[in-house]
């Protein structure tokens, strides 16, 4: 069985929710619904996160490749505060890098004392996903890996990625990432390596198993864009 990756919805940010936390580009705040518990689920997708420790304005740099309106949230990896952050929609620009700013840290994130590495960003532009690079100083100017976060409510013996896309020659490239034992409702994060992989569409299938059962659990596929120049 084959299917498509659940991603983290929106049905926290109801329209009194949005009414009380509007902060002109996005609504921001905590939440009081904590979401659904998928079989899997993809929490953030990250490039590149800059760290900090105090009020700053970040910037999220991201690529969109087709005319798909893009969607951003963000929220905590580990659900502690229930922080909730969503981007208006707005125009961005097909086959170009875009950029999300200013959003800054002090009106939730610093206020509320969530560290910046319990902040993740999640990007959907159509289907696919879009990875994030959030900074308040540089940019980097290139992207060989990014960082995936999941989270199952099963307890996994082990997860096996398969990466597959096309090399610096374009030639077909695949590579296999595997990890070993997850609990349930754990977020736990993935690095995707594409060194050597050049521009374009990039297709991810996860496939796990479970602890003590034999049981056959869904094949999970979920598809984004890689361009490594980030300008």
């Amino acid at each position: 069985m084959l299917c498509v990756l659940t991603l983290k919805v929106h049905s926290q940010a109801d329209e009194a929710w949005k009414r009380r936390n509007d902060r002109g580009n996005r609504y921001e705040g905590l939440v009081s619904i904590r979401t659904g518990n998928p079989d899997l689920e993809v929490l953030g997708f990250i490039g590149f996160f800059e760290p900090f420790s105090d009020n700053v304005n970040l910037k999220v740099r991201f690529f969109v490749p087709s005319a798909a309106k893009p969607s951003i949230i963000a929220h905590e990896v580990e659900e502690e505060k229930q922080y909730w952050m969503e981007v208006k929609p707005q125009d961005w620009t097909v086959g170009a890098w875009n950029e999300f700013h200013p959003w800054p840290t002090g009106d939730v994130i610093f206020k509320e004392g969530i560290p910046w590495n319990n902040v993740t960003v999640l990007i959907r532009v159509g289907a696919d996903l879009a990875p994030a690079f959030i900074y308040h100083r540089r940019s980097p100017n290139s992207a060989q890996s990014y960082i995936l976060y999941l989270r199952s409510n099963r307890n996994l013996r082990s997860v096996h990625l398969t990466i597959s896309g096309k090399s610096l020659a374009s030639q077909p490239i695949l590579r296999v990432v595997r990890l070993g034992r997850q609990a349930a409702n754990v977020p736990f994060p993935v690095r995707l390596d594409l060194s050597n992989f050049g521009e374009g569409h990039v297709r991810v299938m996860i496939e796990r198993s479970l602890r003590n059962s034999p049981q056959t659990l869904p094949v999970h596929e979920y598809g984004f864009y890689h361009k490594a120049e980030l300008y």
